[in-house]
């Protein structure tokens, strides 16, 4: 972290909304809107186009 030039770490704790809330949504909506929907039968390069696209759609498009 020195090399990077980071000053401060900062950790949170899995599944822990008070502290990381964002996180612990953005998890569930992935889960939820997407694995659940189309499903892990591909190979990981796919899913992993699949996730970049729907991060993208979450962040920038998708009404919060």
């Amino acid at each position: 972290m020195q090399e990077e030039g980071i000053q401060q770490h900062y950790f949170s704790y899995p599944n822990s909304p008070k502290t990381n809330s964002n996180v612990v949504r953005l998890i569930r909506s992935i889960e939820e809107e997407l694995w659940l929907i189309e499903g892990l039968e591909h190979t990981i390069d796919e899913l992993n186009k699949r996730l970049r696209r729907y991060i993208r759609i979450y962040n920038f498009i998708r009404p919060h």
